[in-house]
C-alpha cells in the first residue's frame, strides 16, 4: 500500500471513532502492514496537519478514493457512483479532474497493487484471495482491473526468473556474446547489467 493511501486509511478509521491501536490491528491483518500505536499516531498527526496547511481532509480522502478505485479497474460513472458508498461522494467532474492531475499518484498506487500481487502470487494465493489482498475499504478489482494486475505481476515474476537463468548461464558460460545473443533471441527486455547484478 502506498503512503497515501495509508494515511487517508488512517484518517478514516480514526474518523470513524478507531483507536490507534485498532488502527494497527486494521492495517496489520488486512494489509500486512505492521505499525504500532505510536506509529499510527505519528502518522495520522503529521497527516493532519499538512492537510491543515494544504487542503481539506475530506478533499485528501476522496482524491484518494478515486485513484485507488480507478487502479482496480472502476470507469469515472462507476467512481462517481463508488465514492458515496464508501466514504465523500464525488462529482463526475471531480472525478475527471482528480484523475487528470494525479497521475503520478495513480502510477504510485498502480506500481503497490501490482508488487502486492506478486507477494500473494509468489506465497501461493487463490485469486479469491488476491482480489480480497488487493480490494480498497471493501470494494473488489473489476475482472478487468484485476486482469491488468495480474498481467503486470506476472510479467514481473517471468522477467526475474528469466533473469536469474541467464546470471546462471553467465555464470557458467562466462560468455557476454552467448548472453547478449540469447536476450536477443528471446526478446527479454533485460540488459548484460541485470544479468550481471545477480551473479
Amino acid at each position: 500500500m502506498d503512503r497515501k493511501t495509508m494515511r487517508t486509511l488512517i484518517i478514516d478509521y480514526r474518523n470513524r471513532g478507531k483507536t490507534f491501536r485498532e488502527i494497527s490491528e486494521i492495517l496489520r491483518d488486512n494489509y500486512g502492514i505492521i505499525r504500532d500505536r505510536q506509529a499510527i499516531q505519528g502518522i495520522y498527526n503529521r497527516a493532519i496537519a499538512k492537510m491543515a496547511k494544504n487542503e481539506s481532509v475530506n478533499n485528501y480522502a476522496i482524491v484518494s478514493d478515486i485513484v485507488n478505485l480507478y487502479v482496480l479497474g472502476y470507469n469515472m460513472v462507476e467512481i462517481t457512483k463508488l465514492t458515496k458508498e464508501i466514504g465523500e461522494e464525488a462529482t463526475y467532474y471531480k472525478v475527471r479532474n482528480t484523475l487528470t492531475k494525479e497521475l503520478e499518484y495513480i502510477d504510485e498506487v498502480r506500481k503497490r497493487k501490482i508488487i502486492q500481487a506478486v507477494e500473494c502470487i509468489q506465497c501461493g494465493y487463490n485469486l479469491e484471495n488476491i482480489k480480497k489482498r488487493l480490494e480498497y475499504k471493501g470494494v473488489y478489482p473489476t475482472d478487468k482491473g484485476l486482469k491488468d494486475i495480474l498481467i503486470e505481476a506476472y510479467s514481473i515474476i517471468v522477467t526475474n526468473e528469466a533473469i536469474n537463468e541467464l546470471a546462471k548461464a553467465y555464470k557458467y558460460l562466462k560468455d557476454k556474446d552467448v548472453i547478449k545473443e540469447i536476450i536477443i533471441k528471446t526478446g527479454l527486455n533485460v540488459t548484460l547489467e541485470d544479468i550481471k547484478s545477480r551473479v
